[in-house]
């Protein structure tokens, strides 16, 4: 086994790798490539989002911005040095519901991708880091519940987040 690059000998012959052999890319022993379509829980698949959509999402955050992030309401909040939740709790709330790209379309979301959510996070972040990472780590709440929950407990409590815009 690897201990701080040290290599250390052990039991497990598959304890080492060739790395350079290695691209970190599993083969289907049939030798098909994976179809992102094929079985499995529609919560762990790659899912996109309507480009539309997308676009929408952030106009919506560029209004945002220029409505009620200005450069004076950013050094203000950099100054008091506070957690925004009237700005984050707008966010979440009816008229912006900027959470929707974290659920999945089937409890009410937008159903974005990875790429997409890369996508709204790198524009946020450039909004103001501090406020899209309080966003978004509070959006990382739901996580649990997508991974480890029944379907049942999926359907209600992500329902809930999507209608509710509660902060997980």
């Amino acid at each position: 086994m690897l201990i701080d690059s040290v290599y250390v000998p052990c039991e497990r012959p598959f304890a080492r790798r060739d790395r350079k052999a290695f691209s970190g890319r599993h083969p289907r022993r049939d030798g098909r490539k994976r179809n992102i379509d094929e079985g499995g829980d529609r919560m762990t698949r790659q899912t996109r989002m309507d480009p539309e959509m997308l676009s929408m999402v952030l106009d919506t955050i560029n209004k945002l911005e220029n409505n009620r992030i200005t450069l004076e309401a950013k050094l203000e909040m950099d100054e008091k040095g506070e957690f925004p939740e009237e700005l984050i709790r707008f966010m979440l709330g009816p008229d912006m519901a900027l959470h929707l790209i974290f659920v999945p379309e089937e409890y009410g979301g937008l159903g974005a991708g990875a790429t997409e959510i890369a996508v709204v996070s790198e524009r946020m972040a450039k909004m103001d880091l501090a406020i899209a990472t309080s966003f978004l780590a509070i959006c990382l709440g739901m996580d649990p519940i997508r991974v480890g929950a029944t379907p049942e407990q999926k359907e209600k409590y992500i329902r809930k987040i999507a209608e509710e815009g509660l902060v997980v």
